[in-house]
């Protein structure tokens, strides 16, 4: 079973940073318009959006907020 993220957390998938946030504006959120459905993404990688599916029966989107710093630098 995928891990369900709480309301309000912010995780990394790959080189994103997402938040599961509260809401149904799905055009807000990152998997919307994919080239295939974002159901397949959101249920295989980070839970449910929908709150019939979900344990805390919250509505949710995933709000991209930025991407993974790269520090390490090499010293020269």
């Amino acid at each position: 079973m995928v891990k369900e993220f709480k309301v309000g957390t912010i995780f990394e998938l790959g080189r994103v940073l997402l938040r599961c946030t509260k809401g149904s504006d799905c055009t807000k959120c990152y998997f919307f318009d994919k080239e295939i459905s974002c159901t397949v993404f959101t249920l295989e990688m980070v839970g449910s959006c929908d709150s019939a599916e979900r344990n805390d029966h919250e509505q949710v989107f995933f709000e991209r907020v930025g991407e993974v710093c790269d520090n390490s630098e090499e010293d020269s």
